[in-house]
């Protein structure tokens, strides 16, 4: 009885001590919220005071803007061709006083306005080149309220902004302790897959404590993660002289052969959490309704929350086709490529939460989902990277995407605010 009773003491006494040390615990993380609610607050008091004169500031480069948009908008940047894309924007980036900026041998235009102590490198970009060829699209349309024109949302008013902004701050007769690297980056569509930010981040490794993505809408956006995502272009080929026997008997068409791999692909056992999807994107094959299709290409994309899971979907993808070319004696190529890795920052870094009190402190909602693009590689190199929106409109894959003009100023107010808050620590973890 007495070792029971002893028994029974014994475990009062750990119990109170695991208490204890979970109310410490729990009084530390207490304490960390406090100090940084405490240091946001500081900050939003501290832009609230230069907000009005900032904006007033910045409103009169709007014409500038404007210009810079307009210029690049007309000329000619494909991806892997972007040589006079990026030669126009050293000559910008001279005129804005920046030192010495350069073209890299992927055709990444850089150029860096210097801080007066360089504790800190920040690297803001946005990408140089345009889905489509400017010169086979209608002109560019700037009316009181709009900006009207193909790439324009999504490519031209990013690129504008930041190439913009040595002239914003030294109009506002600002100056830094930290180096801004300003980077155009190059094969951002189609195939290019990111390379230019891919190379960049690679060769400079280890250099960048914060990344800043510039996307034209909405403004708003905070994102600061991303999926786990590969590309991939599988194509059926198929010889119409067959020279097997089994190949004679089948007479099929390439669209016939696809129908029954995307039939495949959707029967392909998906988890709902993670959550991981298969988007086909965009089918293309045949010549006319009297001929066999012989060649069909469907691009797709696929997301997932979970790296692993990716690499098990390209797999199934893969011994999928195989079975059907084996199945019809044709021929089907899986070509995977652009994979990047899920990773991010969380809505507890301060840096997040800086850029989310930034848009409430300009009147709009923060705007925060995944971003699948330029702001992954950053990620993958574990900068504290976050996207943000310039404007509000509309993308259109035509020539009738557009951005309202009047948002402009205050989503180039944001990017200074957020220099501005990582100058003064408030962004560091």
């Amino acid at each position: 009885m007495k070792w029971v009773h002893y028994h029974t003491i014994l475990i009062r006494i750990v119990g109170k001590m695991l208490l204890s040390k979970k109310k410490i615990k729990i009084n530390k993380e207490i304490t960390v919220s406090h100090n940084m609610s405490d240091r946001t607050g500081k900050l939003i008091k501290q832009l609230e005071t230069e907000k009005d004169n900032w904006l007033d500031g910045i409103i009169k480069t709007r014409e500038l803007v404007l210009s810079n948009l307009a210029m690049i908008s007309h000329i000619p940047a494909l991806a892997f061709k972007e040589g006079k894309m990026a030669a126009t924007l050293i000559e910008r980036y001279i005129a804005g006083g920046i030192p010495e900026p350069h073209i890299d041998d992927m055709n990444n235009a850089i150029g860096e306005i210097p801080g007066r102590t360089g504790e800190k490198n920040i690297i803001i970009f946005s990408h140089i080149d345009h889905r489509a060829d400017i010169n086979t699209t209608n002109a560019l349309t700037i009316t009181k309220d709009r900006v009207i024109g193909q790439g324009v949302p999504e490519d031209t008013i990013a690129l504008a902004t930041m190439i913009t902004l040595p002239d914003v701050i030294k109009r506002l007769n600002l100056s830094f302790d930290n180096n801004i690297i300003l980077l155009a980056s190059a094969r951002y569509h189609d195939r290019g897959e990111l390379e230019g930010i891919r190379h960049f981040l690679k060769k400079n490794k280890g250099k960048f404590d914060y990344a800043i993505n510039l996307v034209g809408t909405p403004i708003g956006t905070v994102n600061y993660s991303s999926l786990s995502r590969t590309r991939c272009d599988i194509t059926c080929d198929i010889d119409v002289e067959q020279t097997t026997p089994w190949g004679k008997t089948i007479n099929t068409s390439a669209i016939f052969v696809m129908n029954e791999i995307i039939n495949r692909l959707c029967s392909i056992p998906l988890p709902l959490h993670p959550k991981t999807v298969i988007n086909l994107g965009k089918i293309s094959g045949g010549d006319r309704a009297s001929s066999i299709s012989t060649k069909t290409v469907l691009k797709i994309e696929l997301l997932s929350e979970d790296d692993s899971i990716m690499t098990k979907v390209i797999e199934d993808i893969h011994d999928n086709c195989v079975d059907i070319g084996a199945k019809y004696d044709v021929t089907i190529d899986c070509d995977f490529f652009g994979r990047h890795r899920a990773g991010g920052l969380t809505y507890s870094h301060p840096f997040v939460k800086s850029a989310v009190k930034i848009v409430n402190l300009l009147g709009y909602r923060p705007i925060i989902t995944y971003n699948n693009s330029e702001l992954a590689i950053p990620l993958t190199y574990s900068i504290p990277s976050i996207a943000v929106g310039i404007t509000t409109g509309v993308f259109s894959s035509s020539d009738q995407g557009y951005i309202n003009i009047d948002p402009i100023p205050k989503g180039i107010l944001q990017l200074i605010m957020l220099l501005y808050a990582i100058d003064g620590g408030y962004c560091d973890a």
